[in-house]
């Protein structure tokens, strides 16, 4: 084949592709909204729930220490008694539009009761769009040597109710830790009765981790950062040292000044980051402390801000055991008078 002409018919092929593109905050709600559909009619062992979520075809597979059935379609194994109470959460963090009708989705995933251990690692997947609806075709999960030493069971000692537990005092940071075990960085100090961050250039520092840990819980703290400031507080994690922790986050941002906070609802202060925009704006103006409160208490989680409920929804699992973790995202951030107490589910 002369040069020329193989030049010009890859340039048509490549040209005959759809273009990746990014999904609109609908499409992204919708497709991460299917995948958690599909994940909890697995939990609930429900298929019909199942079938009106995947494609017929739908194909799911495990990489490495992972499922020893092939399919959500296999009921009679997932509902076998060596998988009696087991559950699956996953986390959907990116979502690509491969055409109007195809997407494909990567993201975390971590078993709950499962026999031999619990482990985590990557999911992804593909869905595509029929008669206005997404459906789920693949997934693919991938174990990965799981970090998950944090994951404890709490013992039926430890109580529940009106027994706050303090987690930021104003004078010390005893309660926390960082996710490596490494010493806590200097970057993070206890300035006018708040945990503060102060970043430096080319001088790193990870976020923070409780020492304890939580599944369903009551968490009250205020917080405030300054013009353009972003950071976060997250929990029910995947991962704890990768990166900077995967879990569900409780998005704290300038709503105003913030790039991301602009030009997504979905990261705007309150939201449960990437996947919930609030329902209102409650955040006060730059230089004031905001009061939030997250409630988790067995799959129904709340966001409130300011004194209002800014985001409600359900998981597709149990709670997940795992610390409560203050993210580094490169900007100052206060917190204090921050507190906890267990729930029961």
């Amino acid at each position: 084949m002369r040069p020329i002409l193989a030049v010009l018919l890859t340039a048509a092929a490549l040209a005959a592709q759809p273009a990746i593109r990014q999904p609109s905050l609908t499409e992204k709600h919708n497709i991460q909204q299917a995948v958690g559909n599909l994940v909890r009619a697995a939990n609930n062992r429900d298929a019909l729930a199942a079938k009106a979520v995947a494609s017929p075809r739908l194909d799911v597979r495990g990489e490495g220490r992972m499922f020893d059935w092939n399919g959500v379609s296999r009921w009679s194994e997932w509902k076998s008694e060596n998988l009696a109470g087991a559950e699956v959460a996953t986390l959907i963090r990116e979502v690509r539009m491969m055409g109007d009708d195809i997407a494909s989705i990567d993201g975390f995933f971590r078993t709950i009761h499962w026999p031999g251990g619990e482990f985590s690692g990557d999911v992804s997947g593909t869905l595509i769009r029929k008669d206005g609806k997404w459906l789920v075709t693949s997934a693919r999960f991938a174990a990965r040597q799981s970090d998950q030493r944090f994951i404890t069971v709490v013992p039926a000692s430890k109580p529940s109710g009106d027994n706050w537990i303090p987690l930021i005092d104003g004078k010390s940071m005893d309660a926390f830790a960082t996710p490596s075990g490494d010493p806590i960085s200097p970057l993070w100090s206890i300035t006018d009765g708040a945990l503060k961050l102060t970043p430096r250039a080319g001088v790193s520092a990870s976020g923070l981790r409780s020492r304890e840990t939580f599944s369903s819980f009551e968490l009250e703290f205020e917080w405030k950062v300054p013009p353009k400031g972003n950071s976060g507080l997250k929990y029910r994690l995947f991962y704890l040292t990768r990166g900077d922790a995967a879990g569900h986050e409780y998005q704290v941002a300038d709503d105003a000044g913030d790039r991301g906070a602009i030009g997504d609802p979905m990261e705007r202060a309150g939201a449960l980051y990437n996947m919930i925009a609030p329902a209102r704006a409650m955040s006060k103006p730059i230089g004031e402390f905001n009061a939030s409160r997250i409630i988790v208490r067995g799959r129904h989680v709340e966001h409130w801000l300011n004194g209002e409920k800014v985001v409600e929804y359900e998981t597709e699992s149990g709670p997940l055991e795992s610390p409560i973790l203050l993210q580094n995202h490169g900007t100052e951030v206060w917190y204090r008078n921050m507190r906890i107490r267990r729930l029961t589910p």
